[in-house]
């Protein structure tokens, strides 16, 4: 053993072999051990080492982890990474999706989120030299486990907004990675009372404190019982988050506007002059809310409902947004207060009718400090507050901010670019190579991507889609080296290794179609915004796209970088046609003669009216001429956004053949804001003639026809008809019938039948039946059946009698069932359609013919909720457990099984046959993240008894049927009857007083109080009851038949038995008459004679 953290071993010093080397490590009475496998090789391999990771446990929702290597040899080498024995198939991810191995790369990205809590992961790297020699190294990554057991506690549960001081605690949480940090806040409400835990507004940033006290609340809306959602998330010391969830709730006050101004003021300055940001940010929320909280669901922005002027509510925006901008400069800049500051923003301009210019220009300006300070303060972005951006610039867009004066709408359309690009870098903020993230709310839909310079620019396309979007055109597509970047951009220090940033997002709202309209401040200067989206379609700024923009900046750069003279072919956009083109160019086509000198011609063209002149001597050569027209339509024009002219402008951007009606693709020269326009292209013309007809015919028809057809037919047609028919007809027919039909029969049958049957039948059955049948069946059967059924039943009746008795033993059906249980992993709750998706994955797996899957049910249980500590929480994503249960049915005959265990132990190796299961299920629905339990065991399935087999007799009636079926049904029931009350004469409770025993059965072979009762069946288990002495008896009844469930329970309430017995039921659905029947399981040994005394106590209940 050696006392020191570091051991040396020089080369040479261990022979060939396998060797475990052990660290042990003890503090006090807390110690530690880990192993690490060595294997010495003969020759010189590969030497593999890893960079040291730099946290003990990492947690799923921080997404990515980089795993960097080095791999040293004389000879040229490959490298594969792997891993070894993982529970998920696909680990690493690459350029958007995940990967199981990697080749050739030294450093991967391990995909975190796929992994499981608690789980270690053992990652492989293997390196082979050009001689087939091999060296492999392991690093191990162990997943943390958040803190659990652990609930939230508010009080009071209901209160006033803006006036109850609420407490919220959060008790009884366990972990072993201590210390807890803790974050409160409230979350959102959905339409039917349940509350929103994707959706968290935090009051401030973490604290040690496990209480958050002196709490101000928004009110909750009326439609939902004024239900407001609080939560709780408890941090270890590596990030893993718990959460726990409570509803309480929140009235509001009846306010006039004034009323709620004056409070707010009051509040907010106490706060502020206090320091109290936390507390600040809540009366700001609880304003804003209060303007809105009495509007009635399913209204544009719930319809506020409190007295006051537009007025009013104009200066209420204006006094919260002042106060939210002294809020802010008291405020620490983390990811939980930029979230609670901007939900604060969200909140003054909801209702964009009561937003004046100033209180626009003062939210965007917010916007664009606040996503600064984050990227100053080297913290990243939450998906709420990302959320939060959308929403604010989708409420600013239907503002008059959009809407004065071309300068000044254009410089604020201009600046919502920088918004974005600014929301874009903090959401990259501190991502790696080949990571994106999303942002589709309201009128913004914008991907964010990251990956190196060289890989971006070789051939690679980047689409919108991958964030999620379903806009599936819209994407950029960059072909070039990094020199022709540096040459475009002037960035002299980017090199092929650096990291970018690509941005690439639409706006559903033209932001500029106002101030393009030209008539600033008027409705149709309004309805320009929304020219593009097919909602208006009346401004002069018609657009046939979206404003897509798409910006490359260096790694965490808020500041786009500015390309312009890109080389050709370096660069294309595809842009998503909101108003489809017409790509069926042939329509647009026309072929036509001239003949007469001077004649009109009309085109019909689809969208002009165009019309040519017959003109010998201009065309014709004086003479009869052929044309070919093609009449305008419309094409797609590619434009994009000049600063300097603040227009759009063309000449940078060209449009690339092959457009479809709904995606339009433009190679341009500079990156920035583009947007397609359209233009009707100019009518075409081609004018030829021929030669006169020679008098003999050529020997190969002549190029094009002749004006006057040859007096003989040529030996090939021509390539366009002749104007007048031949003379003589051809030897052979054509392949189109005549106009009139000719007079006398062809004598070769034509080679399809006629629309229409002849008048008489054929002398000679033809080879092949007619598709339909004759209207009317012969008049004589046939001698023999046919060899297959028909496709319709027959018309005859049912016979009219059923046999003169039933089958002595009812049929008996062969079919089992198998339940399966599973256990999931998954990101949401489950849906009706991944009910549908995992049953049809089970069946698939089971693959058994005849086999299938009933009873699919999906239990799904969120968990906890996960945050990213050490890196900034990019993402929150809730873990929920799914627990299916369905059953693989069958009938052991139809496949083949020659008993139940042989059927079940076949369903059980399909399932856990590797992980087809697990591959099954992970590819058709998206939200589970990995399968971690499968289950199987028996449960018998019996299929109903089916009717009587009917019989013919001659004579009797139908009503004679009636009757012996009333007297086997009531000769069934009566003995049902009999069977019954024997059993319960046997079986029935003794019910004495209070203080006396509950017997059962004979009162000869009671047992006495305390004695032991054996093995008692409950469930799948057995255990041993010892009965105690108890004082009370409750009975449903006193003549209780048939017993279903037994409860004991001792005196201290501190164990409960349960025991269900199971019943069969015999009996015909038709005639509803049945009868307890004698149970035959085990189940019931605890009736036995030998058993049959209890104290009081024991509760006994009929189901």
């Amino acid at each position: 053993p050696v006392d020191n953290s570091t051991l040396n071993v020089p080369d040479l010093a261990l022979p060939i072999g396998e060797y475990v080397f052990t660290l042990f490590i003890a503090k006090g009475v807390r110690n530690a051990t880990t192993e690490v496998d060595v294997e010495i090789v003969a020759g010189a391999p590969p030497v593999i080492s890893f960079t040291a990771l730099t946290s003990a446990k990492y947690n799923t929702d921080q997404n990515f982890l980089v795993l960097k290597s080095s791999v040293s040899s004389p000879l040229s080498y490959s490298a594969v990474w792997s891993a070894d024995s993982s529970d998920v198939s696909s680990v690493f991810a690459v350029k958007g999706s995940y990967a199981s191995t990697v080749s050739n790369k030294l450093r991967v990205v391990l995909g975190l989120s796929l992994l499981t809590e608690g789980e270690t992961y053992t990652l492989v790297l293997t390196a082979t030299d050009s001689d087939s020699v091999s060296s492999y190294s392991t690093i191990s990554v162990t997943m943390n486990e958040p803190p659990s057991g652990g609930s939230l506690d508010v009080s009071p549960t209901s209160g006033y907004a803006l006036e109850t001081s609420f407490s919220f605690t959060a008790t009884y949480w366990n972990d072993e990675d201590l210390p807890f940090t803790y974050i409160f806040g409230t979350t959102d409400v959905n339409s039917d009372g349940s509350l929103d835990i994707t959706t968290l507004n935090p009051f401030g940033d973490e604290r040690f404190e496990a209480t958050f006290s002196s709490v101000t609340l928004s009110a909750g809306l009326n439609s939902t019982n004024y239900t407001v959602g609080g939560y709780t998330e408890v941090i270890d010391s590596y990030g893993a988050v718990g959460e726990a969830t409570t509803s309480l709730r929140v009235r509001t006050r009846s306010l006039t506007v004034l009323q709620l101004q004056n409070i707010s003021e009051t509040k907010a300055t106490n706060a502020l002059n206090s320091e109290n940001h936390d507390l600040t940010k809540q009366i700001l929320k609880a304003t804003t809310r209060g303007m809105r909280s009495t509007r009635a669901a399913g209204q544009s922005n719930q319809g506020r409902m409190l007295l006051g002027a537009v007025t009013d509510a104009e200066a209420l925006r204006a006094s919260v947004l002042a106060n939210l901008w002294a809020t802010y400069a008291i405020t620490p800049i983390t990811v939980s207060d930029v979230a609670s500051l901007l939900n604060v923003l969200v909140g003054v301009v909801d209702v964009p009718s009561e937003v004046i210019y100033d209180v626009a220009s003062g939210s965007h300006f917010f916007l664009q400090t606040i996503l600064r300070a984050t990227l100053s303060a080297d913290v990243g972005i939450s998906t709420a507050s990302t959320d939060d951006v959308g929403n604010a610039l989708t409420y600013l867009f239907q503002t008059s901010w959009f809407n004065e004066s071309s300068t000044e709408s254009f410089v604020n359309a201009m600046n919502v670019s920088n918004v974005l690009s600014l929301a874009s870098a903090a959401q990259l903020y501190g991502a790696y190579d080949g990571v994106g993230y999303d942002l589709n709310i309201g009128d913004v839909d914008m991907y964010s991507y990251r990956t190196a310079a060289d890989t971006l620019l070789d051939d690679a396309s980047v689409a919108l889609s991958l964030g999620g979007s379903s806009d599936t055109a819209t994407a950029a597509y960059f072909n070039a080296n990094v020199s022709d970047l540096i040459t475009a951009s002037g960035e002299s220090s980017l090199v092929s290794s650096d990291l970018l940033d690509l941005r690439i997002n639409t706006l559903s709202t033209n932001i500029y179609g106002a101030a393009l309209e030209g008539t600033y401040g008027s409705s149709a200067s309004v309805a320009s915004r929304l020219d593009q989206t097919g909602s208006a379609l009346n401004g002069k700024t018609l657009m046939r796209s979206q404003l897509t923009d798409v910006e490359l900046s260096l790694q965490d750069s808020a500041d786009p970088m500015v390309i312009r003279s890109m080389p050709a072919g370096m660069f294309q956009v595809t842009l998503a046609a909101t108003v489809a083109f017409n790509t069926s160019f042939n329509a647009f086509k026309r072929t036509f003669s001239c003949s007469v000198d001077g004649s009109v011609l009309d085109m019909n063209c689809p969208l002009t009216s165009e019309t040519h002149t017959c003109d010998f001597a201009a065309h014709g050569d004086d003479g009869t001429y052929f044309f070919e027209y093609t009449c305008p339509y419309v094409e797609p024009t590619c434009l994009y956004w000049d600063e300097t002219t603040l227009d759009f402008e063309g000449d940078d951007c060209t449009l690339v053949s092959g457009y479809s009606t709904d995606a339009v693709t433009c190679e341009c020269t500079r990156t920035g804001i583009f947007i397609l326009g359209a233009n009707s292209t100019q009518p075409l013309h081609a004018f030829y003639t021929t030669d006169a007809p020679t008098q003999v015919p050529t020997p190969i028809p002549s190029p094009e026809p002749t004006h006057i057809p040859t007096p003989e037919p040529s030996a090939a047609p021509t390539p366009l008809p002749t104007a007048e028919p031949t003379h003589v007809p051809t030897p052979l027919p054509t392949y189109l019938p005549s106009n009139p039909p000719s007079g006398v029969p062809t004598y070769l049958p034509t080679s399809d039948p006629t629309a229409q049957p002849t008048m008489q039948p054929t002398m000679q059955p033809t080879y092949e039946p007619t598709p339909r049948p004759s209207t009317n069946p012969s008049i004589v059967p046939v001698p023999a059946p046919s060899h297959s059924p028909s496709v319709l039943p027959t018309l005859v009746p049912p016979t009219s009698f059923p046999t003169h008795m039933p089958s002595a033993i009812p049929t008996k059906s062969d079919t089992v069932a198998i339940s399966v249980e599973l256990i999931c992993t998954a990101s949401a709750a489950s849906t009706q359609s991944d009910v549908t998706n995992i049953a049809s994955a089970v069946e698939s797996t089971v693959n058994i013919a005849n086999a299938v899957v009933k009873n699919t049910q999906i239990t799904s249980v969120s968990s906890r909720r996960l945050s990213d500590k050490q890196s900034q929480k990019h993402r929150r994503l809730a873990t929920y457990t799914w627990t299916v249960l369905c059953d693989v049915e069958a009938s052991l005959s139809e496949i083949g099984e020659s008993s139940v265990s042989s059927f079940e132990a076949t369903v059980g190796v399909n399932l856990n046959s590797g992980t087809t299961l697990s591959d099954a299920i992970l590819a058709s629905v998206s939200s589970v993240t990995s399968l971690d339990d499968i289950s199987t065991s028996f449960t018998t399935r019996h299929a109903p008894s089916p009717s009587p087999t009917e019989a013919t007799k001659s004579g009797g009636s139908g009503s004679s049927s009636a009757s012996a079926n009333i007297i086997i049904i009531s000769m069934s029931c009566l003995g049902a009857i009999l069977i019954g009350l024997f059993i319960y004469f046997r079986t029935r409770p003794k019910i004495t007083d209070e203080n006396e025993d509950v017997k059962f059965g004979d009162p000869e072979n009671e047992i006495e109080n305390g004695n032991q009762m054996e093995s008692i069946e409950m469930g799948n288990r057995t255990t041993n009851v010892n009965l105690p002495t108890v004082t009370s008896l409750q009975a449903n009844r006193a003549d209780i038949i048939s017993l279903d469930r037994l409860e004991i329970t001792d005196e201290d309430s501190t164990q409960l038995h349960e025991l269900r017995l199971s019943r069969n039921s015999r009996g015909s659905n038709e005639s509803e008459c049945s009868s307890p029947g004698i149970n035959r399981n085990r189940e019931l040994s605890a009736f036995d004679p030998a058993i049959h005394s209890y104290k009081p106590g024991v509760r006994i209940e009929q189901l």
